[in-house]
């Protein structure tokens, strides 16, 4: 065990930790609320590959933009994406992005993300609202199904209104979930 009184200087490399470890914040005593941990015990950083497919049978995604980040603090993870590419072949069911770098918690809360850019995706189904449901490794793609968006009612964009251009079916977003 080492006690250091008035702080730690560390001029080159790294802070290693066992596995199971972290640092400890319970002396903060913040939580509020039992069962919670004050302890941060993972961060990471990382790429990812989105790809367009179907939750019936997938389509053919040939993909000329295909780029996805993310970072995982403790069981939180933000992904961001970029993806562009002709869709073709058998176009049926609700057309998903798959591919997140981790599944979604089976008892948590829903994740959902925004979108900031949509292009070319054919019959005026673009996407609208991202989702990751529960124990998922996958972001729904949702369209507003409603003349008013107050209403509440979305579903999801179908594989058979996107674009077999190649610079078809192009978005920028990202979603936050749990693992």
């Amino acid at each position: 065990s080492l006690t250091v009184a008035n702080g730690l200087t560390l001029t080159d490399g790294d802070v290693t930790l066992a596995n199971g470890h972290g640092i400890d914040f319970s002396a903060t005593s913040d939580g509020g609320s039992q069962g919670f941990s004050e302890q941060f015990d993972d961060y990471e950083e990382g790429y990812w590959t989105p790809v367009y497919e179907s939750d019936s049978t997938n389509p053919t995604f040939s993909a000329n933009l295909q780029d996805g980040r993310y970072t995982k603090i403790g069981r939180l993870v933000y992904a961001s994406f970029r993806l562009r590419g002709a869709i073709t072949g058998t176009k049926t069911g609700s057309l998903i992005l798959a591919g997140l770098p981790y599944t979604s918690n089976s008892s948590a809360a829903n994740g959902s993300g925004s979108i900031g850019l949509t292009e070319v995706f054919g019959s005026d189904n673009y996407p609208t609202n991202l989702r990751v449901a529960a124990s998922a490794n996958y972001i729904q793609l949702m369209v507003c199904d409603s003349s008013d968006p107050r209403d509440g009612l979305f579903t999801n964009v179908t594989v058979s209104s996107t674009s077999g251009s190649s610079s078809g079916n192009y978005i920028i977003g990202h979603v936050v979930y749990q693992e």
